[in-house]
């Protein structure tokens, strides 16, 4: 067996938890405060994501396409 299959061996073996996920444990501590929030995080964290494709799409596409057309008139 060479190192990397030992490694990829480690890397992708099952884990086991055995204690209670942290959130859980924190929830409990807090009562309950908090509570119902992680879709929106989650929603608003995919829009951030999807904004910046955006940001970089409609900075990337007008250079890529003045750099095609400056190379095609020289």
């Amino acid at each position: 067996m060479s190192d990397i299959d030992a490694s990829l061996r480690y890397l992708c073996r099952p884990t086991r938890r055995t204690d209670p996920p942290p959130g859980r444990r924190r929830g409990k501590r807090l009562g309950g405060q908090d509570r119902g929030k992680a879709l929106p995080a989650i929603v608003t964290g995919w829009l951030l994501i999807l904004f910046a494709l955006v940001l970089v799409l409609a900075y990337g596409g007008p250079v890529a396409g003045l750099g095609v057309l400056g190379d095609s008139a020289s």
